[in-house]
């Protein structure tokens, strides 16, 4: 890739201008190999070649970056960063819990939880709220109520700290020059080891309690949360369930990575909604139409089909999960290029997202685009199928992404119905951190419709 300088290679501007950075190689070509200081990478920018490491030869890229190895030190072998059969049997076990009929459930505790927030907006007509610590804080809170019962709603409180602790230490932990960085003796590495203990401790703490519980009164007739689905789900090959450790790490992945990455989708849609007026009446008036004043639930959410647009263009604009790599586990060649055995590959649905080849005007916020109408005719003009991918592909695609949809469909059915977006900033600049965030957060003024 054209840029980079001697010894560092792309590094600073990999830390400082990933995006530019990225989307500068689509301009390169479909494969562009760059350097972050010794190491030689390569940005896959096309989606026939994506297929390829995430689908047709999945087991010749692996999760063994550094990245995924920072993910470990808090998630263990959850979902996430498992491979081989040891992630085949976790997400064979784990798999129906996450279905739509299973997760429709808890539709009634999401769409409460956005109705405190609503009482809280509603106090203050015409004020100026910071949404992005708004959906931080309500996505934090569902998570909490529907994986384990708990009430993380207090953003001061100690386990949402941690959380915000975890999180924001990724991006230092992962890029940082050093060798193992979380073992030097830095006051972030402390804090950094507080948050993951108390973590941990908080979830094995909860399963034993759950445990027992269920060693006292047997099998349980309804499941409350989710914990109670993944303690009965068991392998339909073997017909074991899940060890209290794998059951520990399924939970702190759902509670750190699916609360995140749920709050940027919804916080980059309330941003796109509040500079157009005419879309984000349009939503407005499609949920008063379907919903009136009841509240959201997951058959009715159905019915709103611009709304999902909506969501859908927002994925496509501001994908949360902006970036992710894989390693090659031995040589080989893709895309007419020889990569060497540990060869370190990127894929960015931020570039992928915003390639004109597979969408028109990409830069142009255009929910009408995810038409069925549209849609086909897009698929017929040749667009990959993995031209967009904000929840990856193939056999490793987030099995949480029914659960966010529902989740942020309710969300903007309670809030958009009875507020309106308006947006208190000329610009708004993306974060790219371990998620897409907003830099600085994003202020709205919230006025009352």
């Amino acid at each position: 890739m054209p840029g980079g300088v001697p010894l560092l290679g792309h590094v600073n501007e990999f830390r400082s201008r990933p995006l530019d950075l990225v989307l500068r190689g689509l301009d390169t070509g479909d494969i562009v190999e760059a350097r972050l200081g010794p190491r030689r990478c390569w940005f896959i920018n096309h989606p026939d070649l994506i297929r390829e490491i995430l689908v047709t030869r999945r087991e010749l890229f692996t999760k063994q970056t550094r990245c995924y190895r920072t993910l470990r030190l808090v998630l263990g072998d959850g979902l996430v960063t498992s491979e081989g059969d040891l992630w085949r049997r976790q997400r064979r076990i784990a798999q129906p819990v996450f279905l739509r009929k299973s997760i429709a459930g808890f539709a009634e505790t999401m769409a409460s939880c956005t109705a405190d927030l609503a009482s809280v907006w509603r106090a203050q007509p015409g004020g100026t709220f910071d949404v992005a610590g708004d959906m931080m804080q309500l996505t934090l809170r569902i998570a909490g109520l529907t994986l384990i019962s708990q009430e993380f709603g207090d953003s001061s409180g100690p386990i949402a700290e941690a959380v915000t602790a975890v999180l924001e230490s990724f991006t230092r932990l992962a890029t940082s020059a050093l060798p193992y960085p979380e073992r030097w003796p830095f006051p972030s590495n402390r804090r950094f080891a507080r948050a993951e203990k108390l973590l941990d401790t908080l979830v094995r703490d909860i399963i034993a309690e759950r445990r027992a519980a269920r060693e006292a009164t047997g099998e349980l007739e309804s499941a409350a949360d989710l914990m109670d689905l993944l303690m009965a789900a068991r392998d339909p090959e073997t017909g074991e369930g899940m060890s209290d450790d794998l059951l520990r790490d399924e939970l702190l992945t759902a509670l750190a990575a699916g609360h995140e990455t749920t709050a940027n989708a919804l916080v980059w849609t309330l941003h796109l909604l509040s500079i157009h007026p005419e879309v984000q009446t349009r939503v407005a008036d499609e949920i008063k139409s379907h919903l009136g004043d009841k509240p959201a639930d997951a058959k009715s959410v159905m019915q709103l089909t611009y709304t999902s647009q909506v969501f859908q263009e927002a994925l496509r604009l501001y994908p949360p999960v902006w970036l992710f790599g894989r390693q090659t586990s031995e040589a080989l060649e893709l895309g007419g290029v020889q990569l060497p055995g540990q060869s370190l590959v990127f894929i960015s649905a931020w570039a992928l997202h915003h390639d004109p080849r597979w969408w028109q005007d990409p830069e142009r916020f255009d929910p009408d685009r995810w038409q069925p109408e549209r849609l086909r005719a897009a698929k017929e003009a040749g667009r990959p199928k993995l031209a967009y991918i904000p929840f990856s592909a193939g056999q490793r695609k987030c099995i949480g992404d029914h659960f966010a949809k529902l989740e942020a469909m309710i969300v903007l059915a309670g809030l958009l119905g009875e507020f309106e977006v308006q947006p208190t900033r000329d610009v708004v600049t993306p974060e790219p951190q371990l998620t897409l965030r907003p830099l600085g957060g994003l202020p709205l003024k919230i006025v009352p419709r």
